[in-house]
């Protein structure tokens, strides 16, 4: 009512010997503080219990972001036996954020909030507008927070392993029309889905589904089905200077929506840490039945990473891929918003069981019961660590060889050979013998592999001339 607010947090304990003692506390939208559905939910290992949410003002009937995330952070009361709950607004100039997570290191001292939006400053192409992590950092248990610091993912400054190594040459060509952009100039944008974990070391996992960027006038457009998106886990080793990103798998599907009331099934990407804080497991929800358009028939695929050795798990067989964790259980084709916790078990040393729950329920049917399930014996163990990751890229040679010229000598058109390594842009100058420049040719895109470029010698005089091939 008028009285007590629009939206609350309701926060209490129960205790597990005698489910009759319980306490209950709400807090109440109030002031420049407006509570809805945390986003995001953390308990450290020295007991601090916090949740994130975006400031939204709902009084109207319409979310209005007040360009603030509410950080509440609880503290044990050993004489209330209960949390005692405080808050305070972190700024962050977004136009809306999309997402937000928090967590801590097992130390309990580092920790971060991750928020999915767009403050202006990275780079991005006119007409392909995108979304990109902006981290808050603590390292003392969360009693200050460091300013706002935008994750630049892609553009000429992005990272490596997202802009040189996300997308194959075939890739591209399927995805743009001639000529096609260099791999720097290809927009990247997370997809609203996005979780993290900070390791034992205080390093931070941003896990998520990354696409190629589209063009769109308002909100945010991606390319992720039919193979252009990828789970990643994005990290950094030095406490947020440097990142880099590993590849966990591709999707097939990205979302599908059920019934009158809008019920939408997306990725889900989730990350779990192991007790010690030094091993991370990646997991998502995908439909791979051949042709199909939707997420509605999803598995529980999952990636195992050890961020020393950059060491991933295989598929089981061998190859290159996440592992499908459902594929013969009573789950398969319909682990429906299934949850991964933060930590998986270690009952013994180098053995990781990740359990999941997943919603069991007739789609169709939206009257019909619903029941959640556990896995409760998928694991992985040092055996399955076989993929060896790319950690920074290694900067290869593009040009592998140019030409002599042919015909040589020529009157109107002679032709250089050129090899590459790798996918770019292709250039060429001429140069007479006194430096000036008299040919300027861009070739565009060109893919892998040898190409003849063409050198149209009609308007010069005769003489020597020099050509340089830039890739």
């Amino acid at each position: 009512d008028s009285d007590s607010g629009w939206g609350g947090h309701t926060s209490g304990t129960a205790k597990i010997s005698d489910p009759s003692i319980t306490t209950k506390n709400l807090y109440t939208s109030e002031g420049d503080v407006y509570r809805y559905i945390p986003e995001a939910y953390d308990v450290s290992n020295s007991g601090l219990a916090v949740c994130v949410d975006n400031n939204v003002n709902w009084t109207s009937g319409s979310g209005v972001y007040e360009g603030t995330i509410s950080y509440n952070a609880g503290v044990w009361s050993s004489d209330l036996n209960d949390f005692v709950f405080s808050t305070s607004l972190l700024d962050l100039d977004v136009e809306s954020p999309w997402y937000s997570q928090v967590a801590f290191a097992p130390d309990g001292m580092t920790g971060y909030i991750v928020v999915l939006g767009n403050d202006g400053t990275t780079w991005s192409v006119t007409g392909n507008p995108n979304i990109y992590p902006i981290i808050f950092k603590t390292t003392d248990g969360g009693a200050t927070w460091s300013d706002p610091t935008p994750i630049q993912i892609d553009g000429p400054d992005g990272i490596g392993g997202l802009v040189y190594n996300m997308l194959s040459d075939e890739d591209i060509a399927n995805l743009y029309e001639p000529p096609v952009p260099a791999r720097e100039e290809i927009p990247y944008t997370f997809t609203g889905d996005m979780d993290i974990v900070v390791t034992a070391n205080g390093d931070l996992h941003i896990a998520g589904l990354v696409g190629v960027a589209g063009e769109a006038e308002d909100g945010i457009s991606f390319y992720v089905t039919n193979g252009f998106g990828r789970i990643i886990d994005m990290f950094s080793k030095d406490g947020g200077t440097t990142w880099e990103i590993e590849t966990m798998g591709q999707v097939a599907t990205y979302d599908y929506t059920w019934g009158a009331d809008a019920i939408s099934e997306g990725n889900r990407t989730q990350i779990t840490t192991n007790p010690a804080g030094n091993m991370i497991f990646v997991s998502w929800l995908d439909t791979d039945i051949e042709d199909a358009e939707d997420n509605d028939s999803p598995n529980i695929w999952c990636r195992g990473f050890d961020p020393v050795t950059y060491l991933k798990t295989d598929n089981g067989s061998g190859e290159d891929a996440a592992t499908n964790v459902t594929i013969f259980s009573e789950a398969v084709w319909s682990a429906y918003f299934a949850i991964a916790p933060k930590t998986c078990f270690e009952f013994e040393a180098g053995t990781y069981t990740i359990p999941y729950v997943y919603m069991d329920w007739d789609i169709n049917d939206e009257l019909a019961p619903v029941q959640y399930k556990y896995i409760q014996d998928f694991q992985f163990d040092a055996s399955n660590f076989t993929i060896q990751g790319i950690n920074d890229p290694v900067e290869v040679k593009t040009l592998s060889s140019v030409s002599q010229n042919f015909p040589n000598p020529f009157n109107n058109e002679t032709y250089v050979t050129v090899t590459l390594n790798e996918g770019t842009d292709v250039s060429l100058e001429v140069y007479t013998l006194t430096g000036q420049k008299v040919v300027a040719k861009d070739y565009g895109y060109k893919t892998n592999g040898s190409h003849t470029l063409t050198i149209n010698g009609a308007d010069l005089t005769a003489g020597v001339y020099f050509y340089t091939v830039t890739a």
